[in-house]
């Protein structure tokens, strides 16, 4: 099977992280901007046709998409920080953090919800259309993690592999119970790497994470 699209799919082009100005055609160029041109005002064109497109907005009680405001950000950032097993040693300053997060909300290769009211963030980055993406779920408030957050997940999911037509969503951890609820929304593991991941320079694990379509077979 071979894959040579990697524009960005329809349905989530004016959800994803790029925001445009108007007047100049230029991408804005912070976190708090990059959406508030697509999505301020709560509409979503799908295929030009001008339709709203609510389900990808707000796909369910517990999902939002995500606005990114100072306040989150920084939220964000401090979660990535200070949560063990978030992010290795190498990674955690405060620089390269927002780095990340801004790579990441100024990208049309990616899209992101709120979990509740900041309880969390579930996303979707490097998303090529037609194959695959990788996931990114962070729960600041462990306490929203039950029957209900398992079932909005798993629909979301299933709702954004089949806008992007995406046959596998990849992601990874080091946190053992990150990988027992991913089992519980869909992903295997797939392998492990060893000694990949530092947290207080005590080397450790990573369980590499894959979910699949149900189109994911090759033919």
């Amino acid at each position: 099977m071979t894959f040579i699209r990697a524009e960005v799919h329809p349905g989530f082009k004016d959800i994803g992280g790029m925001g445009k100005n108007k007047d100049t055609d230029m991408v804005k160029n912070t976190p708090q901007d990059a959406l508030r041109g697509s999505v301020g005002d709560d509409r979503v064109e799908t295929n030009g046709s001008g339709r709203v497109d609510e389900k990808l907005l707000h796909p369910s009680p517990l999902f939002n998409k995500f606005i990114p405001t100072d306040e989150k950000i920084l939220a964000l950032a401090k979660h990535l920080m200070e949560n063990k097993y978030s992010l290795s040693d190498e990674y955690r300053d405060y620089n390269i953090i927002h780095a990340i997060l801004h790579k990441y909300m100024t990208s049309n290769t990616c899209v992101f919800y709120e979990i509740g009211d900041m309880d969390g963030v579930l996303g979707l980055t490097d998303i090529i259309i037609g194959w695959k993406a990788h996931a990114i779920f962070e729960l600041l408030n462990p306490k929203v993690w039950g029957k209900q957050l398992v079932r909005e997940s798993k629909a979301l999911f299933d709702l954004l592999m089949d806008t992007g037509e995406l046959i596998k969503v990849s992601s990874q951890t080091a946190d053992k119970r990150v990988q027992r609820m991913s089992a519980m929304i869909g992903f295997v593991i797939e392998g492990i790497k060893y000694l990949e991941f530092s947290w207080d320079r005590k080397p450790c694990e990573v369980y590499l994470l894959g979910r699949y379509s149900k189109h994911s077979k090759e033919e």
